[in-house]
This record gives C-alpha cells, sequence and structure tokens, in this order.
C-alpha cells in the first residue's frame, strides 16, 4: 500500500464504498489516515455519509465544500494540499470516473508526478458502460486522458447492491482478468459485500477487501 491511492470509477461502480473500505484498512497498518473526496460529480453516495465511522476509527475526511448540501455545485476544498505536505499521512483519493471529474483530478497532476502513488481503475461489469473488456478500455483511456495520469492496476468491485451474489463477482473478476491482460495492469483488489466474503473461493478471498453498504436499500427510502 503506497502512501497515496486514488480511486476513479463510473457512476454507480461501488467507487466510493471502495475508497472507504480501503482506508479502513489502512487505519489497521497506519496511524494517521486521511481519505479526500475530490468527486464533484456523484451527488448520490459521498464520504461524507461514512464521516462518523472514520471519525470514530481516526481517519481525517476532507469533503468539497457544501457537500451533502441543497447547493448544486460544490467545490473543492483548499485543505487537498495538506494531503501532500503531510508525508507522515497515508491518503485516500475518492475521484469521479468521468471525464468531467477526471479533469478535476488533473488539478493535482504536478503534486501527483511528485509522488509514489497507485491509481485504481474501479470496475463494476454490471454497470452498462463497463460491462465488457473493450467498454472497459475504452472506459480507461479516457479517464487517462482527462486526468494526464496512467492506471497502476484494476480493482473488481463488480455488485448490484444488496441483490448482489457471488456469481455475479466471478463473472467480473473473469472480465477485469480479461482487461488486466490487455492493458498488463495487475487485477489488484476485489471488493467485496462483507456478507459475501466468506463465500469467495479461496484463492479470491486473498485478495479481497470486504465492503459495508451505506446507502439506504431502496424499499427503505
Amino acid at each position: 500500500m503506497k502512501r497515496m491511492t486514488v480511486f476513479a470509477g463510473h457512476y454507480g461502480s461501488g467507487k466510493t464504498t471502495a475508497a472507504v473500505a480501503y482506508a479502513k484498512k489502512l487505519r489497521e497498518q497506519h496511524e494517521k489516515v486521511m481519505i479526500v473526496d475530490i468527486d464533484l460529480i456523484n451527488p448520490y453516495y459521498r464520504t461524507k455519509d461514512a464521516q462518523d465511522e472514520l471519525d470514530a476509527l481516526g481517519i481525517s475526511v476532507i469533503s468539497p465544500t457544501y457537500a451533502n448540501t441543497n447547493i448544486e455545485t460544490p467545490s473543492v476544498p483548499a485543505q487537498v494540499m495538506a494531503a501532500f505536505s503531510k508525508k507522515d499521512t497515508y491518503v485516500v483519493f475518492d475521484a469521479a470516473g468521468d471525464d468531467d471529474g477526471a479533469v478535476v483530478l488533473s488539478r493535482f497532476f504536478v503534486e501527483f508526478s511528485q509522488e509514489d502513488y497507485d491509481f485504481f481503475l474501479v470496475v463494476n461489469t454490471k454497470r452498462p458502460l463497463t460491462k465488457d473488456k473493450e467498454s472497459i478500455i475504452i472506459y480507461k483511456d479516457d479517464i487517462e486522458r482527462a486526468s494526464r495520469m496512467q492506471f497502476t492496476a484494476l480493482v473488481n468491485a463488480t455488485n448490484l447492491s444488496y441483490e448482489t451474489t457471488v456469481s455475479d463477482i466471478l463473472e467480473g473478476e473473469e472480465i477485469v482478468n480479461e482487461v488486466a491482460e490487455e492493458t498488463n495492469l495487475p487485477n489488484r483488489y476485489t471488493f467485496v459485500w462483507s456478507k459475501l466474503t466468506n463465500h469467495l473461493p479461496e484463492a479470491l478471498k486473498e485478495k479481497a477487501i470486504s465492503v459495508e453498504l451505506f446507502h439506504k436499500k431502496p424499499w427503505e427510502l
């Protein structure tokens, strides 16, 4: 785990849920951990929604100004620069996964170029724009162009929220492995709803990171 890790993925991919789970895993190994939300595109689920839990774990949260308010356009907080200056802190960036969101990430190109970081493409093969190898590679290339950064690894976050099955995860794993072979990027982690982790094949458990689902079920809305 490098000091800086950036998560980018399609709207509804499970990117933020994965970023939160990764920050919690980092906190098990390091005293100082920060999660920075620079996703100005997705209003549905933000790192701020998990702030109480993160605060309890001692994980600092930096989120867009006016996040979780009725202001339509949040802005990137000035405190983001602290992520680069506090060299004793491990940082997880939650970045938007479309062209506009990646442009926000590109604002920090100079700072990232001076760091040894990981840039994870979060793939959910149940989303229409990342359902197969070809579409995922197109999506990857678009984000790299807009952000001016190169992905260092793929992560499988295939899910259908509370309807996810082990079969869904395994099907996603197969597709992500195809992309990994085509792009020469490792398939680093598989993010799995905690209720399903113990039902995975043993080989997959070794790289699985359990996630909790924070948003409400449809029938609870």
